[in-house]
């Protein structure tokens, strides 16, 4: 399958117009990606990295929005420990 940017292809789920890419195609904008047909599945894609396979397969991605910021586990601890400390001195 030859890999290509479908800008205009109609999303499965909603029916509207939205940002699509095949795997293997150059990303063409950052954020949130879902198969077409498992929309509930998202990975997060950099604006011309190469859009991967899903389970294995060749699939059409469809943009899902921005990514969500993440969080790693030093942020989760200091907010931990920013919690204990400000119930221990109120």
């Amino acid at each position: 399958m030859t890999p290509r940017i479908r800008p205009l292809a109609r999303s499965l789920k909603t029916g509207f117009l939205s940002l699509s890419a095949s795997t293997g195609s150059h990303c063409p904008q950052s954020g949130a990606w879902s198969p077409a047909e498992c929309p509930s599945r998202q990975r997060t894609v950099s604006e011309g990295e190469l859009m991967p396979a899903h389970e294995g397969e060749t699939v059409l991605w469809v943009y899902a929005g921005p990514a969500q910021e993440s969080v790693n586990d030093d942020q989760v601890a200091a907010t931990v420990r920013r919690d204990a400390k400000n119930q221990e001195n109120p």
